[in-house]
């Protein structure tokens, strides 16, 4: 499994879309950019990205038909040894740092927020939706008024929409609407409701396999809908899930206590050619 540095994320996706930052990034996150770009013939022009907290490794692997709605929409189905700071990987709003990630890596981009029961990060630099932002690309961001990502990204030149509380199902409908409407280049979707259900019951429990299940299920129908409006677009889809290093089969994790610098990721990638 590679060892991966968040700006790695935001690079691949910077070069993907034709952003060229000097973006330091591993041999592998370069071939998976040559793969995609080749995949959508040429630079890519629109995007979907869904976020999806604390699914462990074991689970992707382990509950391959509720992942298969994902995978329909993804070539790509990447593990990697990511380094993380904190509770949240921030994935839609990945460091950007242009520098040596194994020089000046994510920890010196991220200024910890740490209180008695959680720790989260504070974006304090570039960010992968301010260089899309200047690029000139319309950014819709989709989040949960319970998350952190609402907060990180107030005033940062992107269509903000924070849904009240962590309903999924809204959520999705808002990202759905944002689609019909065309209103943006690159959607970015973020959700906690699986992380909540697992610290819950725990990762294999009935309940929060629902959940993550329905997340798919919209996901493939969110990818759909986009594939059909954009189809004269060259386009990606990332779905990613994490935490996966905390969540071992014993069961329940707890928030912000047990969540180490080192995790296993999962990202999913695809990309398509003007239809």
């Amino acid at each position: 499994m590679q060892r991966l540095d968040l700006t790695n994320f935001a690079a691949t996706v910077a070069k993907c879309m034709g952003i060229e930052k000097d973006a330091h990034m591993s041999d592998a996150a370069a071939e998976l950019v040559k793969n995609l770009v080749g995949r959508a013939g040429g630079t890519v022009e629109k995007a979907v990205f869904l976020h999806c907290d604390a699914v462990p490794s074991y689970v992707v692997a382990k509950y391959e038909e509720i992942f298969a709605p994902v995978r329909k929409h993804t070539q790509y189905d990447v593990p990697f040894h990511a380094v993380m700071p904190s509770i949240t990987p921030v994935c839609f709003a990945a460091m950007f740092s242009g520098a040596y990630p194994d020089r000046n890596g994510v920890p010196e981009y991220v200024k910890p927020m740490i209180t008695d029961e959680v720790v989260q990060p504070s974006i304090c630099t570039t960010t992968l939706i301010d260089l899309l932002v200047k690029a000139g690309k319309r950014v819709a961001v989709v989040t949960c008024a319970n998350g952190c990502i609402a907060s990180m990204l107030y005033n940062r030149g992107e269509a903000l929409h924070i849904i009240p509380g962590d309903d999924d199902a809204k959520m999705f409908e808002e990202a759905y609407g944002i689609l019909e409407r065309d209103e943006c280049d690159a959607l970015f979707l973020y959700q906690l409701s699986f992380d909540y259900t697992m610290h819950a019951y725990g990762p294999e429990d009935a309940r929060a396999l629902d959940v993550l299940a329905q997340i798919t299920d919209r996901y493939d129908r969110l990818v759909s809908l986009a594939r059909g409006k954009w189809s004269g677009s060259r386009m990606m889809t990332v779905f990613n899930a994490d935490h996966g290093a905390h969540l071992t089969e014993r069961g329940h994790g707890s928030h912000g206590m047990d969540i180490p610098e080192d995790m296993d990721m999962t990202w999913f990638f695809g990309a398509y050619p003007k239809n």
